[in-house]
């Protein structure tokens, strides 16, 4: 499930969302390459 996951991060940062919800797992593990694109 997780390989699933890095290209469907990088879709969502592409759309410049106000804001990303996700299990704190989740987001301890595959967020961090992603997390400064929202500062």
């Amino acid at each position: 499930r997780s390989a699933h996951i890095q290209p469907t991060l990088a879709a969502i940062t592409a759309a410049q969302p106000d804001a990303v919800t996700m299990h704190k797992g989740m987001a301890a593990s595959a967020w961090s390459p992603y997390a400064a694109k929202f500062l």
